[in-house]
């Protein structure tokens, strides 16, 4: 039978505290889950994680309640199983209790082809089990440094609670081996699909051992993709999609919409259809596609509908690589992306675009006055909605009504935007109205808790320059501080102009969306950006606290920070003038709910900035 040795040692634990274990494969995350909490010692009652970093992929349960990530990938703890990561990967994180944060690096040290036993044990270990709820690792050595000095006046109530949890919990070999045996033995069959939770229940209730498969291969596993890869699998089909024949070299004067889409694969071609909204496509050959689809996106309503989303540049851009026959060397490949991702147009991998005549012909047919009076109403619409999903995620029609309304030259009615929401193409509609309110697709019908978070707080109405920003750019207004931030990088991160914007511009993203001190450093160090000099720390993270101060907030509906206190706003946690906080031990440690509160108050971080965070 197939198994795998891993050693698990808690990060950041001094000396090591670490376990090695065999575990067989032919069960899921959340059973493997099951079984480091009981060689690690933990109880299992906590939410848990785990990390393949340079896959750039979070294994978790219940993953549709998690937000959208800019780097990472996510897939579903309960239906994936562990052979095919853990047979190519070295090693990976498991995190337990996410909020106190025991981070375990997981190193698998030999794939044993042989392993004779039907259940998990382990084989050495190092240091005995800490307790739980104390704050994670240096929450715990705080609890051990308090009870090892009577004098210490938390002494007696310290050493107390640590008792109640269990301390000292020496780690028992033969125990644990024990429990492996008559809990967590492998039942052979179809294998699972359950969450921890019930697996504990049943556990709870008497019913042991883990149901196991031969046929563990993660055939069908739903991935929530991150905003990074998506990125990459368009780059992706760049190179691998738009594989031209010998007539784009050849710079031919006459293409149609269907020339374009036989270069596309059989499989690329479904996905295009499925994204359409088209229906009976399953079955359909190559040529049966190609023909569907080319009937559906000619029609004048369809067509239009795609053109009717496109900006000024855009649309120039267009007509001025309709004016060329053949191939049109463009400038700027990004303004006829909207075109491209929904299969109208052809792009070589050096960004030369071929027009279809077929198209070109279609959007003859209804361009004019009249088409881009409403080409420039739902512009700025779509401009509108995309502030208000960067701003608020969910916003009310009045809200949304109010943003149309800071373009004098754009009217639209409640009925009229709804109508034209309704309208818009499959690749671009990320909005849904229900009932008066606007919701952001990955809002609804499960709010994340973000109404919550947002509390009473007022919309920010932004002027027009800054939601003409947010929807044609995608991102925060240039602002001085993102200048400065951006000016400290070049000059002191060693970055390229390129690393520069790009690293401001996930960083303000982060931010806006209520991240962690440490994912900021996070960011820097992912792309290998390090200060020039470590004295310099102290203006890295003023730079840091003035951005994050001047940051627009999804959970303060679009307000920055600063904003709120001068409006006299209940206080928020001091990141600027001051009482700056000295987050130098953040780079380097993460920040629990009960160690101090970096700020100095002598409070708990829990109760403290923490709990007062926006």
């Amino acid at each position: 039978m197939k198994a795998f040795q891993l050693k698990i040692m808690i990060k950041n634990s001094r000396p090591p505290i670490w376990r090695r274990v065999i575990v067989p494969s032919g069960i899921t995350f959340s059973q493997l889950s099951m079984i480091l909490n009981e060689v690690m010692g933990w109880c299992g009652y906590h939410l848990s994680e785990f990390e393949f970093y340079h896959l750039g992929l979070h294994i978790v349960e219940d993953v549709e309640d998690h937000y959208f990530d800019t780097y990472f990938d996510y897939l579903e703890a309960s239906s994936t199983y562990i052979r095919e990561y853990l047979e190519e990967n070295d090693w990976f994180t498991y995190t337990y209790d996410l909020g106190d944060h025991w981070e375990h690096r997981v190193t698998v040290e030999k794939v044993l082809e042989d392993y004779e036993y039907p259940y998990p044990m382990v084989v050495k270990y190092k240091g005995d089990c800490p307790v739980e709820d104390c704050g994670g690792i240096y929450g715990y050595y705080d609890c051990l440094e308090i009870i090892s000095d009577k004098n210490n006046p938390e002494y007696e109530e310290r050493l107390a609670w640590m008792k109640s949890q269990g301390y000292p919990n020496e780690y028992d070999i033969d125990s644990v081996n024990r429990e492996l045996r008559e809990r967590y033995f492998y039942k052979w069959g179809k294998g699972e699909k359950r969450g921890q939770r019930l697996l504990y229940e049943e556990q709870f209730s008497g019913q042991y051992g883990l149901n196991a498969t031969k046929k563990d291969k993660n055939k069908d596993a739903q991935v929530r993709t991150s905003y990074m890869h998506q990125i990459e699998d368009v780059v992706k089909r760049f190179s691998e999609a738009l594989k031209y024949k010998e007539r784009w070299k050849q710079n031919l004067r006459h293409t149609s919409l269907a020339d374009i889409l036989e270069d596309y694969a059989k499989e690329d071609l479904v996905e295009i259809a499925k994204d359409k909204g088209l229906k009976g496509i399953s079955q359909c050959n190559k040529k049966e596609l190609i023909d569907r689809l080319t009937a559906y996106m000619l029609q004048t309503d369809v067509i239009k509908s795609y053109f009717l989303c496109l900006q000024d540049d855009e649309i120039k851009e267009f007509e001025a690589a309709c004016g060329i026959h053949g191939l049109y060397e463009a400038e700027d490949a990004g303004k006829f992306m909207t075109l491209y991702e929904a299969a109208y147009i052809g792009m070589l991998t050096d960004c030369r675009i071929m027009v279809p005549e077929d198209v070109s012909a279609a959007y003859a047919s209804f361009k004019g006055r009249v088409f881009d009076e409403e080409r420039h109403r739902i512009c700025y619409l779509l401009c509108c909605l995309r502030t208000a999903g960067m701003l608020y995620g969910i916003t009310p029609m009045s809200v949304l009504q109010k943003l149309m309304k800071q373009n004098q030259t754009v009217q639209m009615t409640t009925e009229e935007i709804e109508r034209a929401i309704e309208n818009l193409p499959p690749e671009v509609q990320e909005y849904i109205v229900v009932k008066d309110v606007v919701y952001h697709v990955d809002l609804y019908p499960d709010d994340k808790g973000l109404l919550a978070a947002q509390g009473k707080k007022e919309f920010y109405i932004p002027d027009l320059n800054e939601i003409i920003e947010f929807g044609t750019k995608g991102y925060h207004p240039n602002s001085r501080e993102a200048r400065e931030f951006r000016q400290f990088l070049l000059q002191k991160m060693e970055a390229t102009q390129e690393e520069a914007a790009f690293a401001c511009g996930v960083i303000q993203i982060r931010i806006s969306g209520d991240c962690e001190m440490q994912d900021v450093f996070e960011v820097l160090d992912d792309l290998g950006l390090a200060l020039t000099q470590e004295s310099l720390m102290n203006q890295l993270i003023t730079h840091i606290n003035k951005l994050w101060n001047a940051t627009r907030m999804i959970v303060n509906r679009g307000f920055t920070p600063n904003e709120l206190r001068t409006a006299k706003k209940p206080p928020l946690p001091a990141l600027a003038g001051n009482n700056i906080i000295d987050f130098q031990t953040v780079r380097k440690n993460k920040i629990y709910p009960n160690e101090p509160c970096p700020c100095g108050s002598g409070k708990k971080y829990k109760n403290c900035c923490k709990k007062n965070k926006p």
